[in-house]
């Protein structure tokens, strides 16, 4: 039982990381486009 939860644990954190990540990205996306129109 305790590496289904470890799997369990480890595939919710790659999920919740690369929610991050993608916000990270596009947070980056917008800063360049308004430096960009000034």
């Amino acid at each position: 039982m305790g590496l289904e939860k470890f799997y369990r644990d480890a595939k919710l954190l790659q999920i919740y990381e690369g929610t991050n990540q993608i916000n990270l990205l596009h947070t980056w996306d917008n800063m360049i486009e308004r430096s960009a129109s000034l």
